[in-house]
């Protein structure tokens, strides 16, 4: 068994957007110095890092004024972001698309996990113009490690837009009684809604098992069997709407 060790805080606040949080976050990202003097526990990884693209984005060759949409996905351990560049520039979004799940983090102190898991990412252009032609970058980065694929080609448009999911879970394993954090980063004007369910269609609130975060993600707050399966998000404005599936599972040690 590899075990990796990530030094989080273990003397936290419960207010999850408590000043522990944001010292966390920071730290994780590399923006805050080691306090030796906080109190630490190590959260081990069951399994070897690592991350490789899963889905190649593929080049596009088409009309000027076309809508063209490139596609990208990576599995990784731990739980690999996606993001976007073009011509080597650094491709906004969303705001939140490079962040850590950094509250599964949080809920995971002092436990073992997996974090393997498969993450998949688009990039839409409403139109294709010459300014958009040149090489599109698919980013893929675990906080250890980052990889990445191009392809060639692409617009924007600063009018209203419907909802596009552009980074979602794709499946997710990690240990039983452990957090999850499952992707659903969206993007559109106005800004769209975002609804999570169960694969029985039933809508799933906030309460003692879920929590829907800001960004759009869904958090697990502790993962058994009883939560196993298929989950939906879907993003939801005045000019229509998008979805995608995702499936976690449970797992324990033999």
């Amino acid at each position: 068994m590899f075990t990796l060790f990530i030094l989080l805080l273990i003397s936290v606040s419960h207010d999850i957007n408590g000043s522990s949080l944001t010292y966390l976050k920071k730290l994780l990202h590399g923006k805050a110095p080691y306090d030796s003097a906080t109190p630490i526990q190590p959260v081990k990884l069951l399994e070897q890092p690592s991350i490789h693209i899963s889905l190649l984005p593929k080049s596009v060759l088409t009309v000027e004024g076309t809508p063209v949409s490139l596609h990208c996905a990576a599995h990784g351990v731990p739980t690999p972001v996606i993001y976007w560049k073009f011509n080597g520039e650094y491709l906004p979004q969303g705001k939140p698309e490079k962040d850590r799940p950094e509250m599964e983090l949080f809920m995971n102190i002092g436990q073992r996990t997996l974090q393997s898991s498969n993450t998949a990412g688009q990039l839409e252009i409403g139109c294709i113009t010459v300014d958009q032609a040149g090489i599109y970058e698919c980013v893929a980065n675990n906080g250890i490690t980052e990889v990445s694929a191009k392809a060639s080609s692409m617009c924007s448009n600063d009018g209203e837009l419907p909802p596009k999911i552009y980074m979602w879970t794709d499946f997710r394993i990690e240990m039983e009684d452990a957090s999850v954090q499952l992707f659903c980063r969206v993007k559109g004007n106005p800004m769209p809604e975002i609804q999570w369910f169960r694969g029985d269609g039933k809508r799933i609130i906030n309460d003692n098992q879920f929590q829907i975060l800001k960004s759009g993600d869904l958090l697990i707050k502790r993962g058994n069997w009883r939560l196993a399966g298929l989950y939906i998000c879907k993003a939801i404005n005045e000019l229509g709407e998008d979805d995608i599936q995702t499936f976690y599972y449970p797992t324990a040690l033999d």
